[in-house]
């Protein structure tokens, strides 16, 4: 495990289910906030955190983010997300 402790996994864990609660079903939307408010420099990340700001994850974030809220409205692509999580489901 790279030598990560369990006082730096528990935190960590912790941030991202209390980032996804406060989002209730948009549970990419506040990543793609707080990598947004960390690239402009509003928001300082820790060292373990810089990721969230980088180009690759603001892009999986807001992609994410757009399926996630698309799937919420059509449900065309609500059946075609849920399929691809769990095929053979209805």
């Amino acid at each position: 495990m790279d030598g990560l402790s369990l006082t730096e996994i528990v935190p960590a864990l912790a941030l991202g289910i209390g980032l996804a609660a406060c989002a209730g079903l948009r549970a990419w939307l506040p990543l793609l906030l707080l990598g947004g408010l960390a690239r402009w420099g509003v928001v300082d990340l820790s060292p373990s955190f810089q990721f969230i700001a980088e180009s690759r994850a603001l892009v999986l974030f807001g992609v994410a983010t757009l399926v996630e809220i698309a799937g919420d409205k059509i449900p065309a692509v609500d059946h075609g997300v849920k399929m691809a999580m769990w095929p053979g489901v209805d």
